[in-house]
């Protein structure tokens, strides 16, 4: 098990998986989600959340296109790193403490949001590098 993997096995208590941006993109958006007490209504909680996506719908696109024109082809140490500097960019706009962790010479991500009175831990794992395409393994 390489170092980030035993980091992130550590500090967290329950996993949950995204291979796709859309997530992470959603989860960094501008602003904050709406605040929820304990005991609301489920459906109060899903209405206020929608309401809270449709207001910033369209930075949370403008956010996810500015992501994916930067190249990030795995191979190219430059285009990861870019996307990494990005990624941090934007999370470190948004109140987290990052870090840039190196394994095997590609960059990992890492962010951290304390929440007062958090009793869980929600880990997003999402991939930010591409294979090229190669047009003969194409039909």
């Amino acid at each position: 098990m390489n170092r980030v993997s035993r980091m992130l096995r550590r500090r967290t208590h329950r996993y949950a998986g995204c291979t796709g941006m859309v997530l992470l993109v959603l989860l960094l958006s501008v602003s904050p989600l709406p605040a929820v007490h304990a005991d609301a209504d489920l459906g109060d909680v899903q209405a206020a959340i929608d309401a809270w996506r449709v207001d910033r719908e369209q930075e949370i696109v403008n956010d996810f296109i500015s992501l994916l024109a930067i190249p990030n082809v795995a191979s190219n140490l430059p285009d990861m790193e870019q996307n990494a500097a990005y990624i941090v960019g934007i999370l470190k706009q948004r109140g987290f403490e990052t870090r840039v962790l190196e394994e095997g010479g590609a960059p990992y991500v890492y962010a951290e949001l304390s929440a007062a009175g958090a009793s869980e831990t929600v880990l997003i794992y999402a991939h930010f590098d591409g294979q090229p395409v190669q047009e003969e393994d194409w039909a």
